[in-house]
């Protein structure tokens, strides 16, 4: 999950390099839809099998995300959601400041009490529901592990991303390549999600 950490922060750089910041990121809200489906789980957890570990590693690769030091700005608001196949949940609240949601243990130890159950983008994504509060700030960062293999599934998560499009959201997704139910094997990056 080093990678995913990696390629968090090149998308973190992406947004910021659109104005000049040297040390903070520009006003900017920033949700963070992740996949808690069973592939997403051994690809996110030390130990997938043990309970207690579940996700532990997403976790900690949140935290240290959160407390990135452009993000420790008052103009720089963020939300994280957890989805699954039947389930969606609100991880940390919207509009949160990046340094609460890092170190606010309430918060990012909900990523473990997600129920695993197969991978609907659709879930994820119907966690944002209105426009963001200013223009061009809005950004969604899905990372997702597989997709789906469901033509029904994909179409519908096509169209909610073009429904969340259509609100001013910008949406880069991060797919994390699992094969095998082992360790990812491959980070991608799409700066935007396509039609």
């Amino acid at each position: 999950m080093t990678l995913f950490y990696l390629a968090i922060c090149a998308c973190i750089a992406l947004l910021c390099s659109d104005v000049s910041c040297q040390n903070t990121c520009p006003p900017m809200e920033l949700n963070f839809i992740l996949d808690q489906s069973e592939n997403a789980r051994y690809a996110a957890s030390e130990d997938p099998q043990n309970p207690n570990s579940k996700f532990d590693i997403l976790e900690n690769q949140m935290r240290t995300i959160l407390s990135y030091q452009p993000l420790n700005s008052p103009v720089v608001k963020v939300a994280v959601y957890g989805y699954s196949g039947y389930d969606s949940k609100e991880i940390v609240p919207e509009m949160t400041s990046a340094t609460d949601a890092a170190y606010n243990s309430i918060y990012l130890s909900k990523l473990r009490s997600l129920t695993n159950s197969g991978s609907w983008t659709y879930n994820g994504l119907k966690t944002i529901v209105r426009r963001p509060y200013s223009p061009n700030a809005g950004v969604v960062i899905l990372v997702s592990s597989q997709g789906s293999s469901s033509v029904t599934r994909r179409n519908l998560s096509r169209q909610e991303a073009i429904r969340v499009r259509g609100l001013g959201w910008r949406i880069f997704v991060i797919e994390v390549v699992v094969i095998y139910l082992e360790i990812p094997r491959n980070i991608k990056i799409h700066q935007e999600i396509p039609n």
